[in-house]
């Protein structure tokens, strides 16, 4: 599944549009693995007045909501523009992000199904705390902790920039490296709110 997600990315030297026209580093992915948004997204039951505030007072569409841990798992597989990670909650919590337990009216999905608790794998216990328990126990076995050394390779050390980052398929776009970009020398108000909200 990686090989058919890598043929649908470009790195092959072409230049991106980059905000206000300019030209942009060539790059692999055009957003971030982790961003506000994608932490609202899996935290929405449990902290739905911050999601709103991004949302400008309204949920997003129910078929865009996050209600099965499968559907989110297919599409980060195969949509090249999916790059959510799971979050900490997922391994250590009690699992009640899971849970619609404040009666969210998400709405319905256009199959017909409303959307209210999160739909778990067939794998698991059954219930989210179960569940997170699982992950955990997943997260901390001997098959796992030998390979984590090369996703905090990826994401904190030498493969994180430069020719490293390249040999490994770690490249994103330029502005989600903001320690890089010095908003204050853009003079152009408008892409300097374009470089701003892509930033955030």
């Amino acid at each position: 599944q990686l090989r058919e997600r890598l043929a649908h990315l470009q790195l092959d030297g072409a230049v991106a549009q980059g905000a206000g026209g300019a030209e942009a580093p060539p790059f692999l992915y055009g957003t971030h693995y982790s961003t506000p948004m994608y932490v609202l997204y899996y935290l929405i039951r449990e902290f739905p007045e911050y999601l709103l505030r991004f949302e400008v007072g309204g949920f997003d569409l129910p078929d865009r909501v996050f209600d099965s841990l499968a559907a989110t798992c297919d599409s980060v597989l195969h949509n090249p523009a999916d790059l959510k990670e799971l979050i900490p909650e997922f391994y250590a919590s009690d699992g009640s992000f899971l849970v619609n337990s404040h009666g969210l009216r998400f709405g319905t999905k256009q199959s017909g199904k409303p959307v209210g608790d999160v739909s778990l794998p067939p794998w698991c216990s059954s219930s989210p705390e179960g569940f997170v328990n699982e992950m955990r126990g997943a997260l901390e076995s001997d098959s796992v902790s030998k390979q984590l050394h090369a996703w905090i390779d990826l994401v904190f050390g030498y493969a994180l920039r430069g020719e490293a980052a390249l040999r490994h398929f770690n490249v994103f776009y330029h502005l989600t490296y903001t320690e890089d970009i010095d908003v204050e020398s853009i003079a152009d108000p408008v892409e300097r709110a374009a470089v701003e909200a892509q930033c955030r």
